[in-house]
């Protein structure tokens, strides 16, 4: 478990304090789901409670999760961040029913003239890419998604200045690594990025350590003519070479078309040069967050298309270049209300059983969301 007792600590003692007992904003999340794989099935039931306050100095924010799972399968692991209250089983002593909570945000935000600072567990969002994410903590595949999510909350300390012609983005995060759940210094982060407007561009410039390795990034992008596109590219040097090999190059390019207004188109393409080496080093270089695929080139895309003001189509598609596997996932939304939905979806994967995708298996969700 992922935990920063001290930054938690100094929050819990903030919060309790007179100052911060009014003026809270509330909001909650809940949802029940069902999901079919192959023989299995599972039914879910999840909430999240979210409260947040502003005063003049800064800000401060918590989410509350809880998740209850049933399966006629095995468990899946636990998700980092969150505490198992219990297990309960059904049949031949095997665990099929899972109560958690988790603490997902748990931070305290201080505004300055030039600066805001966010101490604690907090959402942190790095790059430009929609699909592959080179530049992010954890990079993987970013998979579209038609109903609003929450990006699991991180341990660190951000900050966020201003400067005349750019703003600098300054970032430590705790984590951990394949040896151990505690945090150590391999697996956090310590990084900076820096963007600016040069023309009608978008630059980024980023150098740190992340992902159990050392990084130096840039990006840029831009719309033209109704067009948007974005570029990244990510020069990574591990810090262990026995354990995860030499240095190795990332390459993002992207396009992005509003068609009409019910339209709208993403492609992207991405070199991963880092796959290009043994199978053992690419499982454990994909683990440590450094690749996003085990292809050594991917191409992704995402249609999205709105039917009718209640009803939201969206199909995301990846194509496997070197192993010549396929992932497709279908979307359907439809609003019953201002705040509730119904969400459909189907993975559908195709290829040989040692290839990416081929070796997992179609799935099917049916999820109702409602937000108050």
């Amino acid at each position: 478990m992922r935990h920063a007792y001290t930054l938690i600590y100094l929050i819990l003692g903030l919060s309790s304090t007179p100052a911060l007992a009014d003026d809270w904003q509330w909001f909650a999340k809940w949802e029940a789901g069902y999901s079919y794989q192959s023989g299995q099935q599972s039914s879910s039931l999840n909430s999240r409670l979210m409260a947040d306050k502003a005063h003049a100095t800064g800000a401060y924010e918590w989410h509350l999760q809880a998740n209850y799972l049933h399966t006629n399968g095995s468990l899946p692991a636990l998700a980092a961040n969150h505490y198992e209250l219990g297990q309960l089983a059904d049949h031949h002593d095997q665990a099929s029913q899972r109560l958690s909570l988790a603490i997902d945000r748990l931070n305290t935000a201080i505004f300055t003239e030039q600066a805001t600072w966010v101490i604690g567990r907090q959402a942190i969002s790095l790059g430009q890419s929609l699909l592959f994410t080179p530049l992010a903590l954890g990079n993987q595949l970013a998979i579209p998604n038609l109903d609003t999510e929450y990006a699991a909350g991180i341990d660190g300390i951000s900050g966020d200045i201003w400067t005349n012609k750019g703003n600098l983005q300054v970032l430590a995060a705790l984590g951990s690594d394949d040896d151990t759940n505690l945090a150590t210094w391999r697996g956090s982060a310590l990084l900076g990025r820096y963007t600016s407007h040069i023309g009608n561009l978008e630059w980024a410039w980023q150098a740190g350590k992340i992902n159990q390795a050392y990084q130096l990034g840039a990006g840029l992008s831009g719309d033209r003519k109704g067009f948007a596109y974005r570029f990244e590219a990510a020069h990574i040097n591990p810090q262990s070479r026995s354990l995860h090999g030499g240095d190795f190059v990332t390459l993002v390019a992207g396009l992005g078309h509003q068609v009409n207004d019910d339209l709208h188109v993403e492609v992207e393409y991405l070199h991963n040069a880092g796959a290009k080496t043994t199978s053992s080093l690419r499982l454990a270089r994909i683990r440590a967050g450094m690749l996003a695929s085990s292809n050594n080139a991917l191409l992704g895309a995402s249609v999205s298309y709105q039917l009718n003001p209640l009803l939201l189509t969206q199909i995301t598609l990846f194509n496997g270049l070197t192993d010549k596997s396929q992932f497709t996932q279908i979307g359907i939304s439809y609003s019953i209300s201002d705040n509730s939905n119904i969400l459909l979806t189907s993975s559908l994967y195709a290829g040989t059983s040692l290839s990416e995708f081929g070796a997992k298996t179609d799935t099917h969700n049916i999820t109702y969301r409602s937000y108050f």
